[in-house]
């Protein structure tokens, strides 16, 4: 059986979207590991898109609309989920550093966290 060069690419997005899928799963619950775990999936998805840059250089010719351009456009709808995903946990993430600042600094009379001033140090040589 002879598969056309559009749906061996159109699989290559498939496959990218499903490692998009799984990193946007690991976001759904942020966690350190969860975060640190997208790194695979990511990358996988990433050398999916460069099969395909390949392939479709190589072809010369744009590849016609049709399932190649589907498969782009649920691709990059899974890409913005799980980058808002991503901006989340972010949030999450930059909240709780800004707690332990303020925790570790303590509060100025004005109620905005305080500056952190490192410890002195002095040093002398003989």
């Amino acid at each position: 059986m002879h598969h056309s060069p559009e749906k061996a690419d159109a699989g290559l997005v498939r496959q990218a979207q499903v490692r998009v899928r799984e990193a946007r799963t690991l976001l759904a619950r942020p966690s350190v590991r969860s975060v640190e775990e997208t790194g695979a999936p990511i990358q996988a998805a990433l050398g999916c898109l460069l099969t395909l840059r390949n392939s479709l250089r190589s072809a010369g010719a744009p590849p016609e609309p049709g399932e190649l351009v589907a498969a782009l456009g649920e691709l990059r709808r899974e890409i913005l989920s799980a980058n808002v995903l991503l901006e989340g946990a972010a949030r999450f993430y930059l909240g709780w550093a800004r707690l332990f600042y303020a925790a570790a600094c303590g509060y100025t009379p004005t109620g905005e966290p305080a500056t952190l001033v490192p410890a002195g140090r002095l040093s002398v040589e003989l």
